[in-house]
């Protein structure tokens, strides 16, 4: 069997597919993801044509997951999961943890004039560098 081309995925697909599955109507996913109602509704039908599955039916009250649907949301969610964690920012630059030694090359002039007026607050606020 030949595995699916993931260069012709578009993960927001994905993206749409959990809204879809926590609203249970296409204008509040639509409404939460910041998109048009059209927008999620196309959104939709290209999972559709992906997926090869009607994936929601249209009811009184919104629409409603396939079986297909029902047995791709934990693996969407988990997926969704991984690229969040992949993409979530690191923690912020903590100075005071940097613990490295850095050589410089500098005129007598150049070390007077730049690197002397810093050097208190550099040691001040990472105290395990060294210059």
């Amino acid at each position: 069997m030949k595995d699916a081309d993931l260069t012709r995925i578009d993960l927001n697909l994905l993206v749409v597919f959990e809204a879809l599955m926590r609203a249970r109507h296409v204008g509040r996913a639509a409404e939460q993801l910041f998109l048009s109602q059209s927008a999620t509704s196309h959104a939709l039908n290209r999972l559709r044509e992906l997926l090869a599955d009607p994936l929601f039916i249209r009811n009184p009250k919104g629409v409603e997951p396939t079986p297909r649907a029902r047995e791709l949301a934990e693996p969407i969610a988990a997926v969704l999961a991984s690229v969040r964690a992949i993409v979530r920012p690191t923690a912020p630059f903590d100075p005071a943890q940097l613990r490295r030694t850095f050589r410089l090359a500098a005129t007598d002039i150049a070390v007077l004039l730049v690197l002397a007026p810093v050097m208190p607050e550099l040691l001040a606020s990472a105290p395990g560098v060294n210059v």
